[in-house]
């Protein structure tokens, strides 16, 4: 099922799907790959959709800047002809609490599960976005927000390129936290 499918921003369009699926078919990579291929299919009217990767590992569909995320029972895509865009889908779990300390830094905030798992996200779009770099979870740092909106921006400082306020969207549900960025 399309849940999203839409113009975010000139030249950038944002898709989600829910996977509909037994629970013992989520996790299959085969599964996710036709889902995501589904989405992006929808997504550019297109039935032909060959994905490429440029020499950082970051996909490309033809010429068009794109991002892929899937987790159990969600794919995103997020897409533009001429920014950089980044995309993470994650299901709702405690199994960010267990790791907060391998990708939360000491001067960012880490007060609750919600925060917890919208900078998990968050940090994975700034990875997606910046895949040239390769960035470290602590080479950005994702300043303090408001999780009661449920939806929103937050700023991060990507600190090796000396980036502040790189704008991440976001918005948290009872099934998944969606972030994505685009520059």
């Amino acid at each position: 099922m399309i849940l999203r499918n839409e113009l975010i921003a000139p030249d950038v369009r944002l898709g989600v799907m829910q996977m509909e699926l037994a629970p013992s078919e989520l996790r299959s990579m085969k599964n996710q790959r036709q889902a995501v291929g589904q989405l992006i299919r929808v997504m550019t009217g297109c039935d032909d959709v060959k994905i490429e990767h440029n020499s950082a590992g970051k996909p490309l569909l033809d010429g068009m800047n794109i991002s892929i995320s899937h987790t159990r029972g969600f794919v995103a895509v997020i897409m533009s002809e001429s920014k950089s865009v980044g995309v993470d889908i994650e299901y709702e779990s405690n199994r960010v609490d267990n790791v907060a300390s391998r990708f939360i830094r000491e001067d960012e905030d880490s007060s609750s599960h919600a925060v917890r798992l919208i900078t998990w996200s968050a940090k994975e779009t700034l990875y997606k976005l910046f895949s040239e770099h390769h960035l470290g979870y602590f080479d950005a740092r994702v300043l303090p927000f408001d999780t009661n909106a449920g939806s929103g921006i937050l700023k991060a400082d990507v600190l090796p390129m000396n980036l502040s306020d790189v704008n991440v969207f976001w918005q948290l549900t009872s099934d998944f936290v969606l972030t994505y960025s685009y520059l």
